[in-house]
């Protein structure tokens, strides 16, 4: 991938290490700094199940799918970070982002586009670190709109 910058390969990076659980909890804690303890510990409960269940949905697609991750369908692509082991359909960083997403934007309204921005991001950086097919990760972001339905 002849496009990728210092920057942006950094970004992907630091997303790819955080964006499935840390970077979300994090977002909690400065949510519940904002909306009170009570409110922000309903809501970082709240997202920590619609997290999981949208992970186990996820794991549990890809062992039915299991499809090739794009590094192994093309060898020209570098893959950044760690090699995953599994399978690559759906995105389980784009499932628990976007879950995760969703419920903070439900208890949070004033900072639901931060939220949609850092789950697009998250997303975005699994196809850039060449793990993920763009299909990939709409179908984990799907999941994990799914998830978080049912616990908003």
């Amino acid at each position: 991938m002849s496009q990728r910058t210092p920057e942006a390969t950094a970004r992907a990076i630091e997303l790819d290490r955080t964006g499935a659980t840390k970077l979300w909890f994090h977002e909690a804690d400065d949510m519940r700094e904002r909306l009170g303890l009570v409110r922000g510990m309903l809501a970082t409960a709240a997202m920590a199940a619609a997290m999981g269940a949208a992970v186990l949905t996820t794991f549990s697609a890809k062992q039915r799918f299991d499809l090739p991750r794009p590094f192994e369908l093309d060898p020209r692509i570098r893959p950044l970070g760690p090699i995953p082991k599994d399978s690559s359909f759906p995105s389980g960083h784009a499932a628990a982002s976007a879950a995760a997403a969703d419920v903070l934007a439900h208890f949070d309204p004033a900072h639901a586009a931060h939220y949609e921005q850092l789950a697009h991001d998250v997303a975005a950086a699994r196809v850039y670190s060449g793990v993920h097919l763009p299909s990939d990760v709409a179908a984990g972001a799907a999941v994990g709109h799914a998830a978080a339905a049912r616990f908003t």
